[in-house]
């Protein structure tokens, strides 16, 4: 049998052409991580997750591993799904530029201009809540004081193109809310024995469900030599009596947790030493799981353990 290929539609070549130019198309995801970004109370934003944007070029890779993306005008912008109703605190981080770093670097969240405080390649100011058009997205427009078509500055490149900024990261969140949110969406790290995220149709809010008696969850950025809190909600533990049994511990060392109900959800929070190393491994216990099948609560087969809402590490003093 002969097998005819034909050329794909032009339209399937323009459709590619505009997802890349938006920033939602990503090679090669992790099997474990979801392709979109879903509402958020904060951000930790890497530049190498999709997000809907315009104006910018792709992510690049420094030799020392730092991911970055580079704005192709003077104005891009991004828009973030989320859901704070509150002040925000935005944080930027620009990528360390062999030029000195802009002091005309500026952002405008709609058509408010956010004034900045400089401290080398970070800046940061504070987003009113009145700035904002929509309760459910942010958009942000970067602006660069000038943009440089690299063959004017070294004739020798063979880089085309024309750049504005390298932004590194920023960090979006409610400034009641300081420290570090882990909201167990698609940007949480990946984990052990953790299903993919869920969202609350009531709240709108991401989620995640253990999937055995104990689930890991690794980090990095962790505080280093100060003592400092860590914050754990839970909506629900699946087995009857399991929220009384629910444990948290820190590279195996068991935490002693402190229980309060706040907004819905169960706040299990601990203070911990400080430490000498920023990485380490919380896992997160019950005493047994089980399936809404095996229990006559629905068709769901999966075992099903504690359902995490966030984590916050905050600093101890900045409460």
């Amino acid at each position: 049998m002969t097998v005819i290929r034909t050329a794909a539609p032009l339209w399937v070549g323009l459709l590619v052409l505009l997802l890349l130019n938006l920033g939602l198309y990503r090679v090669l995801p992790p099997a474990d991580r979801d392709y979109f970004l879903t509402p958020s109370r904060t951000y930790w934003l890497q530049f190498d997750q999709p997000y809907f944007s315009v104006g910018w070029y792709g992510v690049e890779t420094s030799d020392t591993g730092i991911t970055y993306k580079w704005t192709r005008r003077p104005d891009a912008w991004i828009t973030l799904p989320l859901r704070a109703q509150d002040d925000l605190e935005l944080i930027i981080q620009l990528h360390l530029l062999p030029e000195p770093m802009p002091d005309a670097f500026g952002v405008v969240v709609d058509d408010t201009e956010i004034p900045l405080v400089r401290d080398d390649h970070v800046y940061s100011g504070i987003i009113p809540l009145s700035a904002r058009r929509s309760p459910d997205e942010i958009t942000l427009r970067f602006i660069a004081p000038q943009t440089v078509y690299l063959p004017d500055v070294d004739p020798s490149s063979n880089d085309q193109r024309t750049l504005g900024v390298a932004v590194d990261w920023l960090i979006i969140r409610p400034v009641t809310m300081p420290g570090r949110l882990y909201e167990f969406d698609t940007l949480t790290p990946a984990a052990t024995n953790w299903y993919g995220s869920e969202t609350d149709t009531t709240t709108g809010f991401n989620f995640r469900w253990t999937s055995a008696e104990s689930a890991d969850l690794p980090v990095d950025n962790l505080p280093i030599g100060i003592p400092f809190r860590v914050e754990v909600a839970l909506v629900s533990v699946f087995v009857s009596g399991g929220l009384e049994q629910f444990s948290l511990s820190l590279d195996g060392e068991p935490l002693e947790l402190t229980r309060a109900d706040r907004d819905g959800r169960f706040v299990f929070s601990a203070d911990i030493p400080a430490r000498t190393q920023s990485e380490g491994v919380f896992t997160f216990s019950v005493p047994s799981v089980s399936s809404p099948a095996l229990e006559g609560r629905g068709s769901d087969e999966r075992m099903l353990g504690a359902q995490v809402d966030w984590m916050r590490i905050i600093v101890e003093g900045s409460r």
